[in-house]
């Protein structure tokens, strides 16, 4: 109670795993509280903040990690009050990149955004090979692109255990949104706009 969704991920993550009566995602996300230090991503966090101030977001990821990529923009608009948006591999080759191609007449717009790319080296090899073309093609254009590597940040855990790097992501972007949200001047934990809304369509 009186927790905003976004910040509850995990506890509404841990409720559904036990209804599901999975119980080794259950003892995996319940390691978390111990292993996963939130502190240890502010560093990072405000860099990525200080280099998309000024810019749209548009996070990108595979297929698999599309949730994340989403859950990163839902971070960035209730958080840091800005626009943001989210794609995924392979379709965003089919469609979307066309729309950043700079021409004569729409570069002004397509340099408005800061492309964020999610690299997990679980993805399979030819997302990451079109992942790498992508972000070098788009730097050749004069487009801003930053990678963010999905990893698991304690090496002595063992493995890649897909609940810690997950949530170690979504704390990245939570820094990342606070200090966006700081550097605006905005209130980071309240969405008046929604609860307005809500109250407009009577709900």
């Amino acid at each position: 109670v009186g927790i905003q969704p976004r910040l509850s991920l995990g506890f509404s993550t841990k409720a559904l795993l036990k209804v599901l009566n999975a119980q080794e995602g259950l003892d995996e996300i319940s390691r978390l509280n111990a292993e996963l230090r939130p502190a240890e991503f502010e560093t990072e966090g405000k860099a990525l903040a200080e280099k998309l101030f000024g810019k749209i977001p548009v996070i990108y990821s595979s297929k698999k990690n599309s949730a994340v990529a989403y859950i990163w923009k839902i971070k960035l608009n209730e958080s840091a009050k800005i626009p943001a948006f989210a794609n995924a591999f392979p379709e965003l080759n089919h469609n979307e990149m066309n729309g950043f191609n700079p021409q004569e007449n729409t570069a002004g717009l397509s340099h408005n955004f800061h492309f964020v790319f999610l690299e997990d080296g679980e993805d399979d090899i030819r997302i990451i090979k079109r992942m790498k073309i992508l972000a070098e093609l788009y730097q050749k254009l004069g487009l801003s692109v930053e990678t963010v590597v999905m990893k698991n940040p304690g090496e002595n855990l063992g493995g890649m255990e897909q609940f810690h790097k997950i949530f170690s992501s979504l704390v990245l972007a939570d820094w990342v949104s606070w200090y966006l949200a700081k550097s605006y001047g905005v209130e980071a934990e309240q969405v008046p706009m929604v609860e307005e809304f809500k109250k407009l369509i009577g709900n």
